[in-house]
């Protein structure tokens, strides 16, 4: 399993013992004032469907669902020009120029392995590995829209509230930022993890469908933390720090609030479940 999708997964919970049966808590104040908070997988496979009931009665006692971003942008044109923009190195430069030369036949050679087009040599690593996990998830079966195009789709129809924790601009300028500076590690760790992704993706989608952040905890943790704790930073420690007081505010709201965002946001000392410590959580 590629670093993209590795981070911090650990909880410490002082109010009660959690013991999570899937990826959705309801966090309640002392002055029973709640939200319903639910981790997403962005690709599932078929047998995935449909999802555990916990997420469904979530979003039926919910009037406003909210997501990260506004995803539904990708498909508007001047948006992919601008995703073409940001992937690409300046000034001629490619992966080329940051690897070695060993690290960079490996890389060449796994993508003529998988039929992945040459072009994406040119790309920025985290580009270039968010393409290279998205075809390893598609072995994998993993085709269909995860939890949160499917809740927002069915959310859209309904007629529900929907709001956004982030632009979906700034989602695309921390996947262009990771492993800038730090290439060669970087690319070097992920083609090293490809060969162990089948049983990582298995195990991290288990934990997510049990709600199991010790698992992950145990399994990737330390060491995405370790070897790239400025990926660790910005995609998630950053992101989570902003998305607090948008979060906190929804308890004073008279609307029930779902907050749907990835699984790894909600796990580890800088997670959105961590910083919520104060308030009792419950799972449903």
């Amino acid at each position: 399993m590629n670093s993209i999708f590795k981070v911090i997964l650990l909880i410490l919970l002082s109010i009660i013992n959690l013991e999570a049966e899937s990826s959705v808590w309801k966090v309640t104040k002392k002055d029973g004032s709640y939200i319903y908070v639910g981790g997403t997988v962005h690709l599932l496979a078929k047998e995935d469907y449909p999802l555990k009931s916990e997420f469904e009665e979530a979003y039926i006692n919910s009037e406003d669902i909210i997501f990260e971003s506004d995803i539904s942008k990708i498909q508007n044109p001047k948006f992919f020009k601008f995703i073409q923009e940001i992937s690409l190195y300046k000034n001629g430069k490619s992966i080329k120029d940051f690897l070695s030369n060993k690290t960079y036949m490996s890389l060449e050679r796994y993508l003529k392995s998988k039929d992945l087009p040459s072009h994406l040599l040119k790309m920025k690593p985290g580009f270039l590995v968010s393409i290279i996990s998205m075809a390893i998830y598609a072995e994998e079966g993993m085709t269909l829209p995860g939890v949160d195009k499917y809740f927002e789709d069915k959310a859209k129809k309904q007629n529900k509230e929907i709001f956004y924790l982030e632009e979906i601009e700034e989602q695309i300028e921390f996947i262009s930022n990771m492993g800038i500076g730090n290439e060669e590690n970087f690319i070097k760790y992920n083609l090293s993890e490809i060969k162990k992704a089948s049983k990582q993706i298995g195990m991290i989608k288990k934990s997510w469908l049990n709600g199991d952040i010790k698992l992950i905890e145990k399994e990737i943790m330390n060491e995405l933390k370790a070897k790239f704790p400025k990926t660790y930073n910005e995609l998630l420690v950053k992101r989570n720090k902003k998305w607090m007081p948008k979060i906190e505010k929804m308890f004073i709201s008279k609307d029930i609030e779902y907050v749907l965002v990835g699984f790894l946001h909600l796990v580890g000392e800088d997670s959105i479940l961590y910083k919520l410590q104060k308030l009792s959580l419950i799972h449903i």
